[in-house]
């Protein structure tokens, strides 16, 4: 049985309770320090494997805390069968799926890890340099003075309700050009290696996927035979 994300219990699900062997995989970063505070167990229940996308986790590439795990890396699994590479583009920009402000703060190594508005601060200006469209499905509040800061620089809006089902998201993705993003904080400050899922999907699908931070630093995979 895998299960994906932390439980934020020890004890196991009901439906889980009898099923061995129990395999975590985990979002690398903020669980991470979150457990340092307590009981592990109490954020990842209790498995007997751990697999992470963050695949610097028990490294010495990333100093972020094992919390006596032993983690294993671990690629975000597709299934191949939804995704069809050959898809025609029909929305003619590059796009990308997120929240603005999920996750909050954290202190690590002497550094304050924001959410993805603070990484994204250093693209603000990005569709009038690149000179092509670029769209965010995005979860932020109506009222969030941030909404009117994007709009004023360029970047084009959707509600979540366009992906709002697994059938609309399988739609969204492969009808994009390719997939421009920004980590959280929490991913990159830590070094975790981190890879997201939303991007494992637009490459299933055969688009570009780039997942960048400042200080051009990037995580950026293309599609197989195209340019980086």
């Amino acid at each position: 049985m895998l299960t994906l994300a932390a439980h934020y219990r020890a004890e196991p699900w009901p439906l889980l309770q009898d099923v061995r062997p129990r395999l975590l995989e985990q979002d690398p970063g903020y669980t991470h320090l979150w457990a340092t505070d307590g009981d592990p167990a109490a954020i990842f229940g209790v498995h007997d494997l751990h697999f992470s996308v963050g695949a610097n986790v028990g490294t010495q590439r990333s100093a972020m805390p094992t919390c006596g795990l032993g983690w294993h890396p671990l690629w975000p699994p597709v299934v191949l069968d939804w995704w069809t590479p050959g898809d025609a583009v029909t929305t003619d920009r590059f796009t990308t799926v997120g929240a603005w402000r999920d996750y909050g703060y954290l202190e690590f190594e002497g550094r304050t890890l924001g959410p993805k508005v603070e990484e994204f601060e250093a693209f603000l200006d990005l569709p009038s340099l690149a000179a092509e469209p670029l769209e965010l499905v995005l979860a932020i509040e109506d009222d969030d003075p941030d909404r009117e800061r994007l709009l004023a620089h360029g970047w084009q809006l959707r509600q979540p309700s366009l992906v709002d089902t697994p059938g609309r998201y399988r739609d969204y993705v492969p009808g994009s050009r390719g997939e421009f993003s920004v980590a959280k904080g929490g991913y990159v400050g830590t070094r975790s290696g981190w890879f997201s899922d939303r991007s494992a999907c637009y490459l299933a699908a055969g688009r570009r996927s780039c997942c960048r931070r400042p200080a051009s630093r990037t995580c950026c995979r293309p599609v197989p035979g195209g340019s980086p």
